[in-house]
């Protein structure tokens, strides 16, 4: 039983349904209708068969640049931790097929199920799937992918990782540097001539697709106030950091300048991070993104960028952070970080706001009753602009705005 096509429904990465053909006896063709899928073939007359003798049954690759979709390919394929409606197709030694449906509903396990699935036809003749077929998972990659935390492999090169697959990684490359480096290569290369050895280290930032910042790693279900400043902020930063080769528009750079494409990337992610959910004490940086992307230096774009996000997740640690940087010092902002107590602010306003109340309390011992109702009026007003201003304490203003101590 070999895997010959696979039909992927819906995915992210593309705007229509996908066909992908594995080489075989036969190209595969599909028809996504209501409810229905059509399969149909025709005979592919190029295949030439037993051209890798016993050895190796089948032999297919899967090329394309870099953030083409082919890891996402390989990660439908093994339909592991994986909820992309395809259908699969596979032939067995007479060229009869079977059908993998992945197409139904997904219940609370993450498993596909029959319910809302779209039926399959060949040549007319409805297909009834089969629930599994018994491969192998894919390794797919000489380079682990850096977004998984662990996978599994029947010809992986090791059992034991690092705590992430980007240590490894590095690991890697950092033992080939080594052994670059090192005299023991030549030696090596006098026992075995055809080592390949490599003589120059090659460092690139890594190429961002700009469709891929404005629409997967950013962007919102709902288009609203912050997609559209995230989406023009984007612009911007882009516009500022212009690319001379009209082929690689459509890039964050077009690797011309390491340390240009470095920053660049790096505020690209910053940017998109920028606008996160916002808390209980949400609270504003004076410096909008537009001004930011505006200034002259790197290390300045980075220290606003780095207050704008604590700005927006919690006021009062920005404001208890902002005014000791000294010189881009993160260490000791840090350490500061670390021992430092966020709450003191929101303490000492409690304890002047309770003081207010407390000598209210002995203020309207000696009053009338009309003097007491327009003395504790004016009180509560006082409080509520000078302590109890923020956002945070709305539902206290407001409860006092509605108080029987408030104007008729």
């Amino acid at each position: 039983m070999i895997l010959v096509a696979a039909y992927i429904i819906e995915h992210h990465l593309f705007e229509e349904p996908q066909a992908i053909n594995i080489v075989g006896n036969y190209f595969y063709d599909f028809k996504l209708e209501y409810k229905k899928i059509s399969i149909s073939r025709v005979k592919n007359d190029k295949y030439l068969k037993n051209l890798h003798l016993n050895n190796i049954s089948e032999l297919s690759a899967i090329v394309g640049a870099n953030g083409s979709g082919k890891t996402t390919l390989f990660s439908v394929i093994n339909k592991e931790y994986d909820t992309t409606r395809a259908i699969f197709v596979y032939e067995d030694l007479d060229h009869n097929i079977k059908v993998v449906n992945r197409t139904g509903q997904v219940n609370k396990d993450g498993n596909f199920t029959e319910r809302n699935q779209i039926s399959v036809y060949f040549e007319d003749t409805k297909i009834y799937p089969i629930v599994n077929v018994d491969i192998p998972i894919l390794y797919y990659s000489p380079i682990p992918d850096q977004d998984l935390s662990n996978f599994s492999s029947s010809i992986s090169k090791t059992s034991h990782f690092k705590s992430t697959l980007a240590e490894y990684h590095l690991d890697n490359i950092e033992r080939s540097i080594m052994l670059m480096t090192d005299d023991v290569a030549e030696q090596i290369r006098k026992v075995y001539p055809k080592l390949p050895l490599f003589n120059h280290l090659s460092l690139s930032a890594k190429l961002l697709y700009k469709r891929d910042l404005r629409n997967i790693y950013g962007g919102f279900k709902v288009t609203g106030d912050i997609e559209k400043v995230q989406k023009e902020a984007l612009e911007k930063l882009w516009e500022s950091y212009p690319i001379n080769n009209e082929n690689k528009e459509h890039l964050t750079h077009d690797n011309s300048d390491f340390f240009k494409n470095i920053e660049v990337n790096i505020l690209s992610y910053l940017l998109v991070d920028g606008t996160a959910m916002e808390t209980g004490f949400n609270g504003v940086y004076g410096i909008s993104y537009f001004k930011i992307i505006e200034e002259k230096f790197f290390e300045t774009k980075l220290k606003h960028l780095f207050f704008h996000k604590i700005a927006h997740i919690d006021k009062y640690i920005f404001l208890s952070l902002k005014d000791i940087m000294i010189a881009y010092d993160y260490h000791m902002l840090l350490s500061h970080f670390e021992n430092s107590n966020f709450d003191e602010l929101l303490k000492e306003k409690q304890s002047r706001t309770i003081s207010t109340i407390k000598n209210l309390k002995k203020s309207v011992i000696s009053k009338s009753k009309d003097e007491i109702h327009d003395h504790l009026k004016d009180a509560f007003e006082t409080l509520s602009s000078n302590e109890l201003q923020d956002k945070e304490f709305e539902y206290v203003r407001n409860n006092l705005t509605n108080s029987s101590f408030a104007p008729k």
